[in-house]
């Protein structure tokens, strides 16, 4: 490898840590759910591209029974950037469709204070579905409290990421092109952004997987429906 060639890539690096550095340097919430498969590989993903971001676990326990999930394991990954904040876990989440944050008051204000040193916050709880998720109900009050503040999925970032920076932020090429793909399994059903094998793993597993745009990225759409354009 050439010394110039080591040198431009260098520089396109960089390149992209500016543009990261100043398009991300406003206070953000993103509330993701591991029960997501989507919000599962965007997580790490996330971390990667946004150093300055921290993880706010949000779960009245930080033990679970997924590997790599309970706060033992977040911890022993990410050191300090991992942060458990039960007062903002839900009490009753054993009760479908209860919320009862345990002191959504002085956990707005935690998250205040750790959005002034850090201004990305990831919000960690493992619900699949942010609509009928406590962390909802925690980015409406923090919102409340600041107006300036945004509040985006995972998916969101992800896209505005990639747009950012000449799509930098995709996985390695050695994983295979990264396409959209509308995925139904028990639990959950969504967008996600998969490489060949992991939708054929998706497959193998019994999901319901499908080549298709979400609404919000630009693309070819036929009959309603979002389509690639080498598939119109």
């Amino acid at each position: 490898m050439s010394a110039s060639y080591q040198r431009v890539q260098e520089d396109r690096r960089e390149a992209a840590a500016l543009v990261r550095e100043r398009q991300w340097s406003r206070r953000m919430l993103i509330p993701a759910g591991y029960g997501n498969p989507l919000h599962r590989r965007a997580i790490p993903r996330l971390l990667a591209e946004l150093p300055q971001a921290r993880i706010v676990d949000i779960r009245l326990s930080a033990r679970t029974a997924i590997p790599g999930w309970s706060g033992a394991a977040l911890h022993r990954r990410w050191g300090p950037r991992y942060l458990h904040l039960p007062k903002l876990g839900n009490r009753v989440y054993r009760q479908p469709g209860r919320i009862q944050v345990a002191d959504l008051e002085g956990g707005v204000k935690d998250l205040l204070r750790l959005l002034d040193s850090h201004q990305v916050l990831l919000l960690l709880c493992g619900c699949a579905a942010y609509e009928r998720c406590h962390r909802r109900l925690i980015c409406e009050h923090v919102s409340a409290r600041d107006p300036s503040l945004r509040v985006w999925q995972p998916e969101q970032v992800l896209e505005e990421l990639q747009a950012s920076v000449g799509r930098n932020a995709r996985a390695p090429e050695a994983e295979g092109p990264r396409e959209w793909y509308w995925i139904v399994t028990p639990n959950w059903q969504g967008y996600d952004q998969l490489t060949p094998s992991e939708a054929e793993e998706e497959r193998r597993a019994g999901r319901a997987v499908r080549k298709e745009l979400p609404p919000w990225v630009p693309g070819i759409r036929v009959g309603g429906a979002a389509a690639y354009d080498d598939d119109a």
